[in-house]
């Protein structure tokens, strides 16, 4: 077992890992501390849905969450912080209202910002992915690449809702932006915001790529890369233009 097969291994069942993935871990301190860092994370995560809460509370939350993205000034600093922060807050509302329901009746871009609490260390990834390996997951997901869509320093293979998809990090100046691309859906194009993330969501290649991040100046680049990818590098993208 590889590197990448350990992390995919962690973020699909990190209790429940097989024989092949404890020999890695054993062997691997960068792997052992990334499951450690998902372990403390899931144990935080289950005191605080354990916790009654009072009434209204999914809606205190986004009244607050939305005050502070539209008054509080942004830094880069705290761009890692409050990605992470709206994925706990995706899985609060989830745990709420019940995950089945929420689930169902969520748009795919909510679905996922709610994913980014799953896997809060991709955040701060900072080894590269290997292109050929980047290349092998959009294959294996039946949305073969010419090239790797820039510098990607997270890989995985990620469910949200009923559907697959492939999730990224990008290191950028401004911070870290994840990108989840979605095979086989085509939903409109569209920029949005929600509970201070900064978001892009758009038809590309034979499906749909989700940009998330504290600031968004680096879409349009990433968004042209993922297309030359697809394109096989003459700028012809499928897609929205």
């Amino acid at each position: 077992m590889n590197c990448l097969e350990f992390r995919r291994a962690v973020g699909t069942a990190p209790r429940h890992l097989d024989e092949d993935a404890l020999a890695h871990r054993a062997a691997c301190p960068r792997c052992n501390e990334a499951l450690e860092r998902t372990l403390v994370f899931e144990r935080s995560l289950a005191a605080a849905v354990a916790i009654p809460v009072p009434d209204n509370l999914a809606e205190r939350i986004l009244l607050r969450q939305t005050t502070a993205a539209l008054h509080e000034p942004r830094s880069p600093r705290r761009s890692w912080w409050a990605i992470a922060a709206a994925g706990v807050l995706g899985i609060a509302l989830a745990a709420l209202f019940g995950w089945r329901w929420w689930s169902a009746n969520a748009t795919l871009a909510d679905l996922a910002i709610a994913h980014l609490a799953h896997e809060p260390f991709a955040l701060s990834a900072r080894a590269e992915v290997d292109e050929d390996a980047v290349r092998a997951m959009f294959a294996s997901l039946g949305a073969p690449v010419a090239r790797s869509p820039g510098t990607v320093h997270y890989l995985n293979d990620c469910r949200l809702g009923e559907r697959m998809s492939l999730h990224m990090v990008l290191q950028r100046d401004s911070g870290p932006v994840t990108a989840m691309y979605v095979p086989r859906l085509h939903e409109p194009r569209r920029d949005f915001e929600s509970v201070g993330v900064r978001g892009r969501e758009t038809p590309v290649g034979a499906g749909t790529l989700i940009l998330l991040a504290a600031d968004a100046r680096e879409f349009d680049a990433i968004e042209s890369q993922f297309r030359r990818a697809f394109a096989g590098g003459d700028g012809a993208a499928f897609g929205a233009p």
